[in-house]
């Protein structure tokens, strides 16, 4: 039973990491696609020297900076709920552990009684 137990509480830490582990995946995507945005925005500015040229690439730079911002926003709201998810992960597995050593703790002191017991 006990062991069902474990497997079980196992099985929940390591799907808890596993989404740690996707939410990771998905801030560094957004960071990609930050430098692809920012890499793109240079390549249009280098692209256009004339007039028409400067007012569509300021307004695509203002255009790249809203989406720049609006990622980076996304990123620090991922990077919060990593750093909970992993602060709940530590704790729980903290809990698990404690509950271990007691259960071991326990185990001990019964087979400490039964020791002189079965001696004499």
């Amino acid at each position: 039973m006990r062991d069902k137990t474990k497997d079980h509480s196992l099985a929940e830490q390591e799907a808890r990491v596993a989404r740690v582990e996707e939410t990771v995946g998905a801030v560094l995507t957004m960071a990609e696609r930050l430098h692809e945005l920012q890499r793109r925005t240079q390549e249009l500015e280098a692209r256009f020297d004339d007039e028409l040229g400067k007012n569509l690439v300021a307004a695509l730079r203002d255009e790249m900076r809203e989406r720049i911002q609006l990622l980076l926003e996304e990123q620090r709201i991922c990077l919060r709920q990593l750093s909970l998810q992993t602060t709940e992960e530590a704790i729980l597995s903290d809990r698990a552990r404690r509950a271990t050593e007691l259960r071991l703790e326990e185990l001990t002191r019964r087979l400490e009684k039964l020791a002189p017991a079965s001696a004499t």
